[in-house]
């Protein structure tokens, strides 16, 4: 966890002078299109981690979504030793090494426990909540966020000289209910151990001493009793990182990265059979560094493709294919074969980033998007016109898009801070084309009345502090081919 770069602390601020300019006409909405603010809620205040390519330098809140239940946990990841103030609790906490604060919120955003546990990735919500790092699994009560077991996980690690810790990532086990699936990374050569049954098992990565090639594990846990049940090994991937995986009858997605590359942003996506052998893997690398320590790319089991995005500023290589771009590009690569079975390309000759993609529904997904404003962006059905401001900044935009369609169906804009890290939003279906969207933006900048978007804002009464909102929209699909966007007070429009 180490603080980089810092490109614009006052940027809340600017989104909000962004917001107050211009006429408050804006453009309709296509025919049944909705996108409603459900709720802005400040949940908390404290200091917050730095992390790796965070735009303002400081601000990370992880957030999972029962997919199921629609169930919600935030985890902010607090500095050590820092007090975090519990809106809802009123009291408050001080993070220890091993004590981190969690929050459970139903579906309908109202609290209904936090607990203290410690944590190093993002939790899963499983009706209850497994709380993961590097060394064990815990698990809490879904009705009061009570401490149910404890499995001690990776004991003994040897560091490999790569590394002083493995990583330990989510896998969604798509076909069980009974078991937990726990991924484990190990890069270059080292080993540790876990207990199976009452036998001491060490699970060894015999790769080269390298940056890039790892070997990952999944460990299967009964959700009842802890108990490790079984685990698999699988062939050496070429990254650092793995924040996902997807696991579906034998077979296992791993979505990773190359933090360790200097020069380069490179995303590695390999798919392993049961046995753990390599069926296809596949590599897209753009010629700059960012150093996000989430990977920008997405699967899961209702959909063919795995999604990924980028933002090249001159080029991006695909399987060592070099496509000449500048701006957003985007798409889908085909499950069975790897091979990349379509992309979208946006052009944009400014200041662009991309955050995250993500399934909301079969064929439909959306982006997270930061940009400078200083030029329009085209992006088809839709238009984001020009800033014409008297302070510079960036902004930020949600856009839903459809596969079916070939097109942006809506897009919203919202401040920077909404579609920032990429790893805290969630979408959960509801029903009549309806779906929610939650996101647990992070504000560092000390202004009193932070805006969520070009209309919504939510005032602090902690504004010297770090704060942390929930925020949930409801979304209705919007019919028809062309695509819109939501009006600004700065009367911009799609």
């Amino acid at each position: 966890r180490v603080t980089m770069i810092i490109v614009g602390r006052l940027a809340n601020v600017l989104f909000l002078w962004m917001c107050i300019l211009g006429s408050s006409k804006g453009a309709k909405l296509a025919k049944e299109c909705m996108f409603d603010l459900q709720q802005s809620t400040v949940v908390g205040y404290g200091d917050l981690m730095s992390f790796p390519g965070l735009w303002n330098g400081e601000g990370s809140t992880v957030l999972s979504m029962d997919r199921d239940s629609g169930n919600i946990l935030l985890y902010p990841q607090m500095l050590p030793n820092a007090d975090f103030y519990n809106s809802f609790t009123n009291t408050t906490v001080t993070i220890g090494k091993d004590k981190e604060i969690f929050m459970f919120y139903d579906q309908n955003g109202v609290h209904k426990w936090s607990a203290t546990a410690y944590g190093s990735t993002f939790p899963v919500v499983e009706k209850d909540v497994y709380i993961l790092n590097e060394h064990k699994v815990t698990k809490l009560a879904q009705e009061n966020g009570a401490e149910l077991w404890v499995t001690p996980l990776c004991t003994d690690y040897k560091v490999s000289g790569v590394k002083k810790v493995n990583d330990i990532f989510p896998v969604v086990h798509a076909d069980s209910d009974s078991e937990l699936a726990v991924g484990m990374l190990i890069t270059g050569p080292g080993k540790c151990a876990i207990m199976l049954g009452n036998q001491r098992v060490e699970l060894i990565s015999d790769v080269p001493d390298t940056h890039t090639q790892s070997t990952p594990f999944i460990i299967y846990l009964s959700k009842a009793t802890g108990q490790v049940l079984q685990y698999t090994k699988y062939e050496a991937v070429q990254a650092d990182l793995i924040r996902t995986a997807l696991r579906t009858k034998d077979e296992v997605i791993f979505m990773g990265m190359i933090i360790a590359e200097p020069t380069k942003t490179v995303q590695h996506i390999t798919k392993h059979d049961k046995d753990g052998k390599t069926i296809w893997m596949t590599t897209i690398s753009t010629p700059h560094p960012h150093n996000y320590v989430w990977s920008q790319s997405h699967v899961d089991d209702e959909n063919d493709h795995v999604l990924f995005i980028t933002d090249p500023t001159e080029s991006v290589e695909i399987n060592k294919k070099s496509y000449k771009h500048r701006g957003l590009l985007f798409g889908g690569i085909d499950i069975a074969t790897g091979v990349m079975a379509w992309k979208k390309a946006i052009e944009y000759k400014g200041i662009i980033t991309s955050t995250f993609i993500q399934y909301m529904d079969t064929d439909l997904f959306v982006i997270g998007v930061i940009w400078d404003g200083e030029e329009d962006l085209d992006l088809g059905s839709v238009k984001l016109r020009q800033l014409k401001r008297p302070v510079r900044g960036m902004m930020g935009f949600l856009g839903v898009y459809s596969r079916k369609s070939d097109n942006f169906l809506f897009v919203q804009e919202v401040a920077p801070e909404l579609v920032y890290p990429g790893h805290h939003i969630a979408f959960l279906k509801l029903n009549d084309g309806r779906y929610e969207i939650v996101t647990a933006p992070a504000f560092c900048d000390e202004n009193p009345m932070k805006m969520i978007d070009n209309t919504h804002s939510v005032a602090m009464s902690k504004p010297e502090e770090d704060a942390i909102v929930l925020v949930r929209y409801e979304y209705r699909a919007c019919h028809g081919s062309s695509g819109s966007s939501t009006p600004g007070r700065d009367g911009r429009g799609g």
